[in-house]
């Protein structure tokens, strides 16, 4: 089990059918739309830890 498994998020790329996982503190510090998701718990993705991306190309998530 990982230390920090609690502080990792799950990105699901839908078009690709691809799964990333990473530390929620990079994503805050990098995306403003991250940090809004992953701030508040009224919001699944902040609740889950699960966010899928559904209107966006791979190579656009991961440059």
């Amino acid at each position: 089990s990982d230390t920090f498994a609690g502080d990792i998020i799950r990105i699901k790329v839908e078009s690709a059918a691809k799964e990333y996982r990473i530390h929620k503190a990079l994503l805050r510090r990098h995306s403003g739309y991250f940090r809004g998701a992953l701030r508040y718990t009224n919001f699944a993705e902040g609740r889950l830890g699960i966010v899928t991306l559904r209107d966006i190309e791979i190579y656009t998530f991961a440059a």
